[in-house]
């Protein structure tokens, strides 16, 4: 493939042609991109011709990189700042997503776990009512008229007193508030019971879990010694969705989310891992690498792998999935969603980890079970 610089004459370059602009290779075009999201693909020669401000009002290509922002003379700068605003209003407002700790106990050994959990007899380490009353006070003080509380852990629903304090307290503030409030869970439903089920349907508390594929992937990667962590999953899994049911609600808005970490063991099982997604209903997947964080770290090199082979393993999936929509078989990979959203939608998903700037502070605070 050509190198980009062997294309570049910086005596020939025309800087006041063009605006700003990012480049990249991609199978054998050149993929230019701007600031304001938008996208164009060059032929090597016309890449050339761009840089060097050679193509005329009458070609073709000036209408079309003029309607893609990419001339600079061609800018409507008032209708750009304003389509630039709206991408960015999360940074008009305070934080939405506001994630609660309620303990760091949990009764699973996940290798991969990226929290600091510890065993369930640790009591010391859950949020007491005092320090959970404080954490929802402070999260109504975000200038955001959308409010989401989430529950995280350790396993969440080992201090379920605490968790049902907050839903509880929350619904009062809010009735001066007047918020968008949501709340959410996320939960291995080792601990899950019909009556607390009850409250969190109740209570239009979003539930999410992680599954990492079939039976034997799951345990191996995700140990729990009092049973089994895959059948414990599916039944809770299919129990809330039909409850949801029972009670009238859409199912195709209400679902219980579940998650895969992808790791080692995972790379070649990618039919079989969609497979038991699509098996339990679910209409979304979210393949997610792993990360190098918490116990993740120290087992890396059992359960980690190269950027490349997630990439190979995401193609396979992501093809796959590709073909069981075509077949009739409705689901999506979370992803492609989310980056398609960004490319083609020209809207912000407000996905947190995918959002420039960050979400760390200005859409997400955490609270840590001791009130950090």
């Amino acid at each position: 493939m050509q190198d980009a610089a062997e294309l570049i004459r910086l005596d020939r370059v025309a800087p006041g042609f063009t605006m700003p602009f990012n480049h990249r290779w991609v199978d054998g075009a050149m993929l230019i991109t701007n600031e304001l999201g938008d996208w164009h693909f060059l032929e090597p020669a016309d890449f050339q011709r761009f840089i060097e401000g050679r193509i005329p009002r009458e070609d073709p290509l000036y209408a079309a990189l003029a309607s893609r922002n990419f001339i600079a003379s061609e800018v409507d700068v008032g209708a750009q700042a304003v389509r630039y605003r709206r991408k960015k209003a999360f940074l008009f407002a305070g934080p939405t997503l506001h994630a609660m700790v309620l303990t760091e106990r949990c009764n699973h050994g996940c290798q991969y776990c990226h929290s600091s959990v510890v065993g369930m007899g640790r009591t010391d380490t859950d949020m007491s009512i005092e320090v959970a009353t404080r954490a929802v006070d402070m999260a109504f003080e975000t200038t955001s008229h959308w409010l989401t509380l989430e529950f995280q852990g350790g396993e969440p629903t080992a201090n379920w007193d605490t968790l049902a304090h907050i839903v509880t307290y929350a619904q009062e503030k809010n009735r001066t508030a007047g918020k968008d409030l949501a709340f959410a869970l996320v939960t291995n439903f080792s601990l899950m019971t019909e009556e607390r089920l009850d409250f969190l349907i109740a209570n239009r508390v979003q539930i999410c879990t992680s599954l990492d594929g079939p039976e034997d992937l799951h345990n191996q990667i995700r140990i729990y010694k009092d049973g089994n962590s895959f059948e414990l999953v599916c039944y809770w899994i299919k129990r809330v969705n039909e409850r949801y049911v029972e009670i009238g609600l859409d199912p195709n808005l209400y679902r219980v989310e579940a998650l895969p970490t992808i790791t080692k063991a995972s790379l070649s099982q990618w039919r079989e891992i969609v497979d038991q997604y699509v098996s339990l209903g679910c209409r979304a997947i979210f393949l997610r690498k792993l990360d190098p964080f918490g116990f993740a770290e120290a087992t890396r090199a059992k359960l980690g792998y190269e950027m490349e082979d997630f990439i190979a393993f995401y193609f396979r999936a992501f093809e796959y999935v590709m073909e069981l929509n075509k077949a009739g078989v409705q689901v999506m990979e979370r992803n492609a969603a989310i980056m398609l959203s960004k490319i083609i939608g020209d809207y912000e998903p407000n996905y947190l980890d995918l959002r420039s700037p960050g979400g760390a502070g200005i859409g997400q605070v955490g609270y840590h079970p001791d009130g950090s």
